[in-house]
């Protein structure tokens, strides 16, 4: 199977600054890169508009949409990961067996024990297929008191992937980043574990929130990295 490509956004709030994020998400999808987004709730909500906004971009880039407490953002961000592998590699089975069988209801259409086979099948291709994922992480003013939350879930993030069988791949990305640029890259691609970011004290906090030219960064990003070999 070819490598997987995720955008994990983290925000807490609604864009206010270049493109439609959801317009872009949807352009990333068309591209087979899924992009997830978790909201962070602190000191009350995020916001209907704030909540639509991220359900829409998750809807538009064919991924999952959470809604959390910042304390809660570690298991959160570690979830969502997996989910989203697990959601794309049962998208691409459904397809070919719908292509083979004739019949659109995929892995349902199989009979249990040969159901059973492709299910233990998938939980391997989970595991060992090769994935790239760009934390796209919200820095802007009201953020500032939930970064030691994101860095926690970073770290744990990045620990966690070195358990999979296959290749898996961070890059960090901060929006927005100095006043002439929308996002700053925090961390390139790398297999390392411990990304143990201290974005407090190397990130200002500003007040815009330009998540649309986020993303669009994070699209170059992938587009731009060679892909794994296996």
């Amino acid at each position: 199977m070819a490598e997987m490509k995720q955008v994990l956004l983290i925000t807490d709030g609604c864009s206010n600054v270049g493109e439609d994020p959801v317009d872009v998400a949807r352009e990333l999808a068309r591209e087979n890169i899924t992009v997830n987004v978790i909201g962070i709730i602190d000191h009350g909500m995020i916001g209907q508009k704030g909540i639509a906004e991220v359900q829409s971009i998750a809807a538009a880039g064919n991924g999952i949409c959470e809604i959390v407490k910042s304390q809660d953002l570690s298991y959160t961000v570690q979830a969502v990961t997996q989910q989203a592998v697990e959601l794309t590699i049962e998208h691409v089975i459904n397809r070919q067996l719908t292509q083979i069988i004739g019949d659109n209801r995929g892995i349902q259409a199989l009979e249990p024990d040969k159901r059973s086979e492709v299910v233990e099948y998938m939980e391997d291709l989970s595991e060992q297929t090769p994935l790239k994922i760009v934390l796209l992480i919200d820095v802007s003013a009201s953020m500032k008191q939930k970064m030691k939350d994101v860095e926690e879930a970073i770290y744990n993030l990045s620990l966690s992937l070195q358990a999979r069988s296959g290749s898996s791949e961070i890059a960090v990305l901060a929006f927005p980043g100095s006043i002439q640029e929308h996002t700053k890259t925090l961390s390139e691609f790398t297999k390392e574990p411990g990304l143990m970011l201290e974005l407090c004290s190397t990130l200002q906090a500003r007040g815009a929130t330009p998540t649309g030219p986020a993303l669009m960064e994070a699209h170059s990003v992938l587009s731009s990295a060679k892909d794994y070999v296996v």
